[in-house]
Formats: structure tokens, C-alpha cells, sequence
């Protein structure tokens, strides 16, 4: 079912023709594309990429913006996909890489364990010279980690808990900024 539409516009006479798309065939999308380690491929919206960080980084998955004709998943059924080892597509699917936003990392986990003691160290370090803490300078510091913030304050409470076994107080002075009281 193709039309023709002519438009007449100060002697000029253009043609537009509509061509239908066939029933049933979804259009290319740009959306995110989860690759993991064992090379499933998952597709969601690109909305959903700061929820996604966290876990890109932990497993080792790849996450980069492509353009597809697949089915994009809402972060639910996402994660029921990811997490069911016997979800596998029967036909590979077809899509193109934009942008690769975060690269496979194969860490393993005496890396990982290794770089929470480093990052730890510094925080106790930080805490009994009576520096102040901050949150955004150790994220700033610790960039190349590729953590969320979420994990740094992990390692802050952790120090502070440790320094208040020990009988020590630590003071917040305000968003993300501690202080050990002498």
C-alpha cells in the first residue's frame, strides 16, 4: 500500500511516497547491549544505564550503545534473563555498536580483594593523621576503579567502624566528610 502525495508550492511539485513497513517487523532501535562473560547478549533501554554500571563492573560484562531490531528489556525481566543460565537466544542477533561504554574486565577476585585493601589503607591512613575524609577526593583518587559511589562509602564505614572498635570517635562534618575527634 504505497501512496503518492503531490504538493504544489510555488511551481514546484514534489513527490512523497509513504512506504509501508511490513506488519510485524519491529524498527531498528538504539538501546544498550549487555554482553557477558559466558557472550550472552541482553537488550535494554539506554535509560537504565546507571543502574547497569555497578553490575557491569562487578561480573565482568560489557555494556555498549547499539542499534537493533531485538526486543529491549525493562531492568525486571532483565535481570531474571541474566540471572536464568539457561536463557540463551536460538538465532544470533543482529545488531550494530555504536559506542562501547564499558569494556569486558576479566578481574579476579585477589584484584578485586587487593584493591579494597589499598583503598582501605588510605582511608585509615587518612582518619588517624586527623585528615579529613572525603568522600569525592577518594572517588577522585580511586577513579581508575571504576567503583560506584556506593562501594567507596562501603570502604569509609568500614574504616570508621574498625577505628570505633577501637575505642575512637569520628565526627561527620558533613556530606561525605568524616573526621576522626581526638
Amino acid at each position: 500500500m504505497s501512496d503518492k502525495k503531490t504538493v504544489n508550492k510555488k511551481q514546484k511539485t514534489k513527490i512523497v511516497k509513504k512506504v509501508p513497513r511490513k506488519r510485524g517487523s519491529p524498527r531498528t532501535r538504539k538501546c544498550l547491549m549487555i554482553e557477558t562473560k559466558d557472550n550472552r547478549k541482553f537488550f535494554t533501554h539506554e535509560r537504565n544505564y546507571e543502574q547497569l554500571i555497578e553490575f557491569a563492573n562487578t561480573v565482568g560484562a560489557e555494556i555498549s550503545v547499539v542499534k537493533t531490531r531485538e526486543e529491549a528489556l525493562d531492568l525486571s525481566p532483565l535481570a531474571a534473563a541474566i540471572s536464568d543460565s539457561n536463557h540463551t537466544q536460538d538465532v544470533e542477533p543482529k545488531y550494530d555498536i555504536i559506542e562501547t561504554k564499558i569494556k569486558k574486565i576479566q578481574k579476579t577476585r585477589n584484584k578485586l580483594l587487593g584493591n579494597a585493601q589499598k583503598i582501605r589503607a588510605f582511608v585509615r591512613g587518612k582518619f588517624e593523621s586527623g585528615d579529613v575524609v572525603s568522600l569525592a577526593e577518594i572517588k577522585k583518587k580511586f577513579s581508575s576503579y571504576r567503583l560506584s559511589s556506593a562501594c567507596f562509602c562501603n570502604h569509609i564505614s568500614k574504616a570508621k567502624k574498625e577505628l570505633e572498635m577501637s575505642g575512637a570517635r569520628v565526627a561527620k562534618l558533613g556530606p561525605g566528610k568524616y573526621q576522626k575527634v581526638k
